[in-house]
């Protein structure tokens, strides 16, 4: 029926953005509040109008070691879409030097308690908008504005110690349902993968002697490194819009 294939269409897994193609997609974004805009919708995982509501008092960076540039990001969600949905709250992540050196130079003159972006007209916020359209399609003309948070929830999802829990406080969800949209109906969600896998074992008494699947492996005993990105990143020579 019309209703059953409409059905399977929308279950088809829509575009999404890897870390490369979100990375290509700021760097080519025209002036700096672009990307600025595009690189906290990637850091939130988030909806780009929540960003666009973002003010400055809500992002507060710190150290994380020694040994590398990167630093931990805390954004407060007060306002937007997702803070209507799951209540204000508040999202860890972390930036790498050259994105913070562009958010650095696009903040230094807003007020912290003025909103990082400002609707002065709905003729500017059409060209900003546009602006998010011609850098997202640089990585390819079937890339919308939702590619960029997709494929950051997808991209989290991919470490088998990240749940779906932890994935909601990135998306603004309340429940599971509509996250698993954007993980294509959980098809890149290696946790649940790898949960449900440990579970079928049981369907064939004498397989739970085999070694588990891989993703079961978590990262709670692990000791990652993080390295510097390169500093040829984002340039910050375009003019703000």
């Amino acid at each position: 029926t019309a209703k059953n294939d409409a059905n399977e269409q929308s279950a088809k897994p829509q575009p999404a953005l890897t870390v490369e193609q979100a990375r290509l997609v700021v760097d080519a974004a025209p002036n700096v509040a672009t990307k600025v805009l595009l690189a906290m919708t990637w850091l939130c995982a988030g909806r780009a109008g929540d960003a666009t509501q973002l003010r400055k008092e809500d992002i507060v960076f710190s150290s994380i070691c020694e040994t590398t540039r990167f630093q931990a990001v805390r954004i407060l969600v007060r306002r937007g879409k997702a803070a209507k949905l799951a209540q204000p709250h508040t999202i860890y992540s972390i930036v790498p030097p050259h994105w913070k050196a562009v958010i650095d130079e696009y903040c230094a003159a807003i007020e912290p308690s003025r909103p990082l972006f400002t609707r002065a007209s709905e003729r500017d916020w059409g060209k900003l908008s546009a602006a998010i359209t011609t850098a997202l399609r640089t990585a390819g003309p079937q890339f919308g504005q939702r590619a960029l948070r997709r494929g950051a929830l997808q991209t989290l999802a991919a470490d088998p110690s990240v749940d779906l829990a932890t994935l909601r406080t990135f998306s603004g969800h309340t429940g599971d349902d509509m996250l698993l949209r954007y993980l294509n109906w959980g098809l890149q969600s290696n946790r649940q993968a790898a949960l449900a896998q440990r579970a079928a074992r049981n369907l064939f008494p004498g397989l739970e002697t085999l070694k588990p699947p891989a993703a079961e492996t978590t990262a709670e005993e692990e000791t990652v490194t993080m390295e510097d990105e390169p500093d040829d990143g984002i340039s910050t020579s375009s003019e703000e819009a």
